[in-house]
Parts: structure tokens; C-alpha cells; sequence
């Protein structure tokens, strides 16, 4: 049976992740409605604004249905803005107490690498996911400053003297502080599709 994957689609980069979910196999439709949470059995949330995200979940009464769905174990992949809108705790930006949507046991920390001029491309190590390395990229990233005992450490990278956490797992939730689907390497994609 074909896998269907949903990208939710209120901000950011859905349309790159869902061409990059058909490549490999799957379909890939775009997320905009509690309904069409029903229609998926994995879901993506893509980079973009966080706080934007937030705003526009809450404002068409899609943070519960979004929350539900985290919660039923099904599989979930937040990438850069994604990672934060999972993340549990979020520290740094200016409107503290933004509207996430939580189910992962991590502190994220929004531009942990600093501005859109200081984004930059990276070739990292991720042993779990595939034999070689694979390319990405941070824009805007955020890092994550604490992981909790059931979060597994997938990809590291190395700033300011010390490795910070870039990509983490808990059971059905997948986080990465970087963007692979703006590149052609699918890697990620697949690991996901694998759950």
C-alpha cells in the first residue's frame, strides 16, 4: 500500500517537501484542514516562520487537531521551524510564549546559529539514516539545548568549542534543525518514510 504522507501547509517550504516525499514512492498531499489530517498516516512540518506558523494554526483551530495527531504515534517530521513548533520548550526570539504544538522532549533555541546571513551548508554524519554523509543546509536555524532521556541524538554539529544537537528522535517524532528537502538527497526522506 502506497504510503501518504501530509505537509502541513500554512507556511514555508511544503511545496519542496512534498515533490521530495513523490520521489521517493509515496504520495505526498499538502495539509491545510483537521479534515485532511484524517487522510494521512505520517505528516511533515516544514520549515518557514515558526511564530507565523503558530499564528495561523491557532487562528483556523488547528493546534488541537495537529496535537491529536502527534500524539496517536503516528509519524511526524519537523524540519528547522517544524523542529521548533514540536519542540516542548522553545527559548530565544521575541514573543516569548508563541504558540507551538509540543510532543517532544526538547528545549529548542530559535536562530541558535544566528541571522539569515550567517546560514550555511554542512556535510554531516548521520550513521542512522545513511552509510555516507549527506548535505544539508541551516537558514535561520534552530538548535536544541536539551534533550530528554527517551530522545535519541541522530546528527551533531560542531559550534562554539562544543557539538550541538541537530537531529533527534522519540519513538514516531523526527526533528531536524536543518533543511534537506532544498537539495536533491532524499536520504532523510526515506528514514522517514521507513518508520
Amino acid at each position: 500500500m502506497k504510503r501518504t504522507v501530509g505537509v502541513l501547509a500554512l507556511q514555508g517550504d511544503f511545496v519542496e517537501h512534498a515533490a521530495s516525499i513523490e520521489r521517493c514512492g509515496a504520495q505526498g498531499i499538502l495539509v491545510r484542514t483537521a479534515i485532511e489530517l484524517k487522510q494521512i498516516d505520517a505528516l511533515i512540518i516544514p520549515g518557514g516562520e515558526s511564530t507565523t506558523m503558530g499564528i495561523i494554526a491557532e487562528s483556523i483551530g488547528m493546534v488541537e487537531p495537529l496535537q491529536l495527531f502527534i500524539a496517536s504515534g503516528l509519524p511526524v517530521w519537523g524540519t528547522c521551524a517544524g523542529l521548533i513548533m514540536l519542540a516542548d520548550k522553545v527559548e530565544g526570539g521575541k514573543r516569548n510564549g508563541q504558540t507551538t504544538l509540543g510532543g517532544l522532549d526538547i528545549i529548542a533555541a530559535r536562530n541558535f546559529f544566528g541571522r539569515q546571513i550567517q546560514s550555511f551548508s554542512a556535510s554531516l554524519s548521520v550513521p542512522k539514516v545513511a552509510t555516507e554523509p549527506i548535505d544539508v543546509m541551516f537558514i535561520r536555524a534552530p538548535g536544541i539545548t536539551r534533550v530528554g532521556y527517551k530522545v535519541e541524538v541522530l546528527a551533531t554539529v560542531s559550534h562554539n568549542d562544543s557539538h550541538v544537537a541537530v537531529a533527534v528522535r522519540q519513538n514516531n517524532i523526527l526533528a531536524t534543525a536543518f533543511h534537506t528537502e532544498l537539495g536533491d538527497d532524499p536520504k532523510f526522506h526515506r528514514y522517514f518514510l521507513s518508520f
